[in-house]
């Protein structure tokens, strides 16, 4: 079984209108089978508030992989909405790690991605954390993902965490940013009050916003199958 962690229910809406919610294990999760491949997605928040929830969930299960994707901030101006990125280096605090060549499958190379602990939306604040840090994008979860599972008593399978991100604002996209935050609980709720709510609060951003979602939630979609079908290859002189 493939273990998912997400941060958001709008980010993996594409995966999880194909999956079952479960809620017999000590931790609620959504399970099902992608492509012939049985998959359990976890949900984490952003800054990855569910830790604790996280390393019971890890702990009771039995995963060959572990994937961490979403939506991430980009650092450079040529990284547009929608890039796929697989993450080679991850810099949160003084904590620098890499990951294993064998998950860095980009024809550009693997990307770096700084954790920090709010959002960061400008174009004046991501031109600065790029200058100081060297990265190529910026999310609030990578960095936590693998301190957790560095412990082998907390990541008793041994597992390499695989993170994948997708460009989910641009430099210089700070004007969506603020509306869609409002607009986040679309994908999250089934009352039609509550949509309507929502609707209002964007105002005529509503279209922009939700085609612009889609587009990301099936560009996540579409990475994840291509991971699935692709597993890393184990490192050199390891097992075949």
């Amino acid at each position: 079984m493939v273990a998912v962690v997400a941060a958001l229910f709008d980010e993996t809406w594409e995966l999880i209108r194909r999956l079952e919610i479960d809620k017999s294990s000590p931790v609620t999760h959504y399970r099902g089978k992608i492509s012939g491949v049985e998959i359990a997605l976890l949900l984490v928040k952003p800054g990855f508030r569910k830790k604790k929830e996280f390393l019971r969930w890890l702990q009771s299960g039995r995963f060959e992989r572990l994937i961490n994707i979403g939506l991430a901030g980009a650092l450079r101006n040529d990284l547009s909405l929608g890039h796929v990125c697989p993450i080679g280096r991850v810099s949160h605090g003084k904590h620098l790690f890499e990951l294993p060549q064998s998950h860095q499958r980009a024809p550009e190379g693997a990307f770096h991605v700084i954790q920090t602990d709010s959002p960061v939306f400008s174009y004046d604040e991501k031109e600065d954390l790029r200058l100081r840090s060297g990265a190529d994008l910026v999310d609030m979860e990578s960095g936590t993902l693998l301190e957790l599972t560095t412990r082998p008593d907390q990541n008793k399978d041994e597992l390499q965490p695989e993170i994948i991100k997708i460009i989910g604002d641009a430099m210089g996209d700070e004007r969506f940013l603020g509306r869609e935050q409002a607009f986040r609980g679309w994908f999250s709720t089934f009352g039609w009050r509550h949509k309507l709510k929502i609707a209002r609060e964007v105002g005529l951003s509503f279209f922009p916003l939700y085609f612009r979602k889609r587009k990301l939630q099936r560009i996540i979609f579409s990475a994840l199958l291509n991971a699935l079908a692709h597993p890393p290859e184990p490192p050199s002189g390891g097992a075949p």
